[in-house]
């Protein structure tokens, strides 16, 4: 599962990036504030007993790369420990990081290409705005790691606050990319925010969000940063269940919604009104007479003009949205697409911090399952397969909405049966294949006779009603909610099924217990932040092209 896939954006200057982020999982930040602020750690991590009992602590780490098309997050995905008390000490009144640390680290990482070097200190008291030794001290250091691994990786400094601010009840970070492919010295770029993903929802019920945006010395406002803002009167009722500090993080955030029909759509508005600071939509598909009964906010004009998904999607949520600067675009592409760059939107879904999938293919399903885990932006996927007895006339047993969330620490999609690999029949293998060659002649999609209504009447589709989307979309927002406000958090983790035929809400289990965790086998854990170095199984997506001809 190595190896940059192709539907990625070419890689760039981190300079050029419209925005820059660190992100880690929450055990990782655990293990640095260990490190650096000990008295707020759960926990005393390896090697913590060799920093400094006083003035600063020092930590190195490890560094990989995720790459939208707009922002580049540098992901920490491990952390080195000092192994004696020479690895970090006091000198002179300055903080050092002895040679052979450095080297140990570099050699950690040496004949790992997809990694690079952070080095990590604590500032005490509230600030972590980097001083002038740091400025000079850390490009440096970092100038030898670059010569010694390779001047295209990643490398950064940072440091954290020892105090928690009072008004966010955080501490304040700082962060540094340093790119060395620019020259000597090194172009210098501040990353905005700096987002952390929980590892144990259901172990910890009460324990806050799971996604948080902790605020840096060089913040900015919206999802660009961790959301600054406070809520408006238009918020006067959601700000009596989470308060100022909830609506803030809400106007932080911005959310991928992949697929716009009859879930989309409806996610477009619900979003939107919650408060959230950006939205992209992302559809190959255009609308069609054949849609109005499950297309929220579409019109017949809009059918007859057969407008773009996403650019409803986004019509919709412009017009809801209440969050000042809301900012939202329309992609009309494919997530799974990488040999048409022009449609290819999987660099437009690494631009947010959260993805609601309400597309249906096993294969769409696949890779953003692998992209919640290798460039740590969770994702919340429903969807429903209504099944009719044909001697009843009634909804049959099997018939079903589902609701997952996957991320770091959590069961992984697949793991939940969101999707299969399969066959020319169903699952990733019959998505993957030209419809000619799927068992079901295309499944989706009939070729139509010179002359035929170009209305979707004559394509074939699972049953589909606008009451049972707006559960699976109603149900798909309050697992949002959990992860980024930290309301309901005990429903973080797990697949959730709805049966129509007898109302019954019921949990996935595994062996008696609900499902939280991967199964034994299962490789996301070995893919956790190790961003664009994870192959996520994108191609050639020929449903994009049958709806959309002139694709190459």
């Amino acid at each position: 599962m190595s190896g940059r896939d192709d539907a990625l954006p070419d890689p760039y200057p981190v300079g050029d990036a419209a925005e820059f982020h660190v992100a880690m999982t929450q055990d990782i930040q655990q293990t640095l504030y260990g490190h650096l602020r000990p008295e707020y750690a759960d926990r005393q991590p390896e090697g913590s007993k060799y920093q400094p009992d006083r003035y600063e602590q020092g930590v190195i780490t490890t560094l990989t790369r995720s790459t939208g098309d707009s922002r580049v997050t540098y992901i920490v995905d491990d952390v080195v420990p000092p192994q004696t008390e020479n690895d970090v000490h006091v000198r002179d009144g300055s903080l050092k990081l002895s040679p052979a640390y450095r080297a140990r680290a570099a050699t950690t990482i040496e004949h790992d290409p997809r990694k690079g070097i952070a080095y990590f200190h604590s500032h005490p008291g509230w600030s972590a705005y980097p001083s002038k030794p740091d400025l000079e001290a850390d490009p440096m250091r970092l100038e030898s790691n670059a010569e010694r691994l390779g001047a295209d990786r990643p490398f950064g400094a940072g440091i954290i606050a020892s105090k928690p601010r009072r008004e966010t009840d955080q501490p304040e970070w700082s962060f540094r990319a340093y790119d060395f492919t620019t020259g000597s010295p090194p172009e210098k770029t501040e990353a905005t925010a700096v987002r952390v993903l929980g590892t144990s929802p259901v172990e910890k019920l009460r324990n806050g969000p799971f996604l948080e945006k902790f605020e840096t010395t060089f913040s900015a406002q919206g999802p660009a940063g961790p959301g600054l803002g406070s809520g408006t009167v238009a918020h006067d009722s959601t700000l009596e269940l989470w308060g100022e500090r909830g609506q803030a993080r809400l106007s932080g955030i911005r959310v991928a919604v992949v697929g716009c029909g009859g879930v989309g759509s409806l996610l477009a508005e619900q979003i939107a009104r919650l408060g959230v600071g950006g939205a992209i939509f992302v559809d190959f598909d255009h609308l069609k007479g054949a849609n109005l009964n499950r297309a929220y906010g579409a019109s017949r004009e809009d059918a007859r003009s057969n407008v773009r998904k996403a650019d409803l999607a986004r019509n919709i949520a412009e017009e809801a949205a209440t969050a000042p600067g809301f900012q939202a675009r329309a992609v009309h592409g494919s997530i799974i697409e990488d040999a048409n760059k022009d449609h290819s939107a999987l660099g437009a879904v690494l631009d947010c911090d959260i993805i609601l999938n309400a597309a249906d293919p096993h294969w769409v399903q696949k890779v953003v399952d692998r992209v919640a885990y290798a460039h740590l932006i969770p994702v919340v996927s429903g969807g429903t397969h209504l099944q009719v007895d044909e001697e009843t006339d009634k909804l049959a047993a099997g018939a079903r909405s589902t609701v997952e969330t996957a991320g770091p620490g959590m069961a992984c999609l697949h793991c939940l049966g969101a999707w299969k690999q399969g066959d020319r029949r169903s699952g990733v293998v019959r998505d993957r294949q030209p419809p000619q060659d799927r068992a079901d002649n295309g499944g989706l999609y009939v070729q139509r006779e010179p002359g035929e209504a170009d209305d979707g009447s004559d394509e074939l589709r699972d049953p589909s009603v606008v009451t049972t989307n707006g559960l699976v979309a109603s149900l798909m927002m309050e697992r949002f909610q959990a992860l980024v406000v930290g309301t309901s958090t005990s429903t973080f983790a797990g697949r959730q099924v709805y049966r129509p035929s007898t109302g019954e809400i019921q949990w996935q289990t595994a062996d008696g217990d609900r499902r939280t965790r991967c199964k034994d086998d299962c490789e996301k854990g070995r893919t956790v932040g190790l961003g664009d170095y994870v192959d996520l199984d994108t191609g050639e997506d020929y449903d994009l092209r049958v709806e959309n001809p002139d694709v190459r």
